[in-house]
């Protein structure tokens, strides 16, 4: 009994909590998006990539990433 009631106030809470985040986000103005030249994003043109290379940007941001914790972490070996 006491699960079943346990169960029932987290499911109404994750419910509320679900309703509340939907209000919210509807009544928040965005702002006007607009890219700007002066971030470096690097145009690739698929014609020109070699065929044994394969275009995956996900990865690509990962390899960054990992480079530049190396940098900023230094590993004592």
């Amino acid at each position: 009994m006491k699960n079943n009631k346990l169960r029932t106030i987290l499911f109404s809470l994750v419910i509320l909590l679900s309703i509340f985040s939907y209000a919210f986000l509807s009544t928040v103005e965005t702002p006007s998006t607009s890219i700007d030249s002066s971030l470096g994003i690097k145009n690739i043109e698929v014609e020109n990539l070699p065929s044994n290379e394969t275009l995956m940007p996900d990865v690509k941001i990962v390899k960054t990433a990992v480079e530049l914790l190396k940098s900023m972490i230094p590993i004592s070996q």
